[in-house]
């Protein structure tokens, strides 16, 4: 999320193994990252970002916490509201992520999860 913000384009490799966790977190994350307006490459091991500004949008959060909480995150620099879809793993690993994040100064609303 640093280099997603961060002058020019940074380079993350050597982080093949985000590819087997809970999701393709690089994919994940490339996805995320190009829906939000931030440039964004998958490398076989990792990701090219080019950073800059941070539109806002609606990002897949792939029920997987970390990217949640990531996005949630970024949010707070976007110039429009970031929308985390997929994120209800976020209260089992951090039950008070929500609260910690509007007490930085973060504007957090969650919505409830639909029921399949």
């Amino acid at each position: 999320m640093a280099a997603a913000t961060a002058r020019g384009r940074s380079r993350l490799t050597g982080a093949g193994e985000l590819r087997v966790k809970e999701s393709d977190r690089i994919a994940a994350l490339a996805r995320n990252l190009s829906r939000v307006g931030v440039a964004a490459r998958e490398l076989p091991d990792g990701l090219e970002i080019e950073g800059g500004v941070v539109a806002g949008g609606t990002v897949g959060a792939e029920h997987d916490h970390r990217i949640a909480m990531a996005f949630a995150v970024l949010g707070t620099l976007a110039r429009a509201k970031v929308v985390v879809e997929e994120a209800a793993g976020i209260a089992t690993s951090f039950p008070g992520f929500a609260a910690s994040l509007a007490a930085l100064g973060g504007r957090v609303a969650v919505a409830a999860e639909p029921t399949p």
